[in-house]
């Protein structure tokens, strides 16, 4: 999976319904992919579905990490960044997560291949989610 539909599949299935359509036709463009990459400081947690606010004692890299290997195999994520040297690189969950945890921007890393599974950090003190669709049988 390239990386825009990676993208395309994270909104998809984080995503609120009533938000999904308008960050779709978002990321239709460069320039609205450069303003969707800047929104991530300030994501509104009620356009987001299945996340789940990490408790404080939750919030760091290794917890964090430990976390998301419960339910992910992959070694292996795609970061998407308002910090510019991060943004759509690809990396070890492990290096990414120390890369991001506590840096003050806001960041997507989402496991690839992409499993239904990511972690989100605002820009905002304590804002650290762990986004996760059950999987049905």
């Amino acid at each position: 999976m390239n990386k825009n539909a990676l993208i395309d599949a994270f909104i998809r299935t984080f995503f609120h319904p009533s938000a999904r359509r308008r960050v779709l036709s978002l990321i239709e463009t460069p320039r609205g992919q450069e303003r969707f990459r800047r929104g991530l400081d300030h994501v509104d947690p009620d356009d987001l579905i299945h996340a789940n606010l990490l408790a404080p004692s939750q919030q760091n890299p290794d917890e964090i990490l430990r976390l998301l290997k419960e339910w992910t195999k992959s070694d292996l994520c795609l970061l998407v960044s308002t910090n510019s040297k991060l943004n759509f690189l690809e990396m070890s969950l492990g290096d990414a997560l120390d890369a991001t945890v506590g840096s003050g921007f806001g960041t997507l890393v989402i496991p690839t291949p992409f499993s239904y599974l990511a972690y989100y950090e605002s820009e905002e003190l304590g804002a650290r989610y762990i986004l996760r669709r059950p999987q049905t049988s």
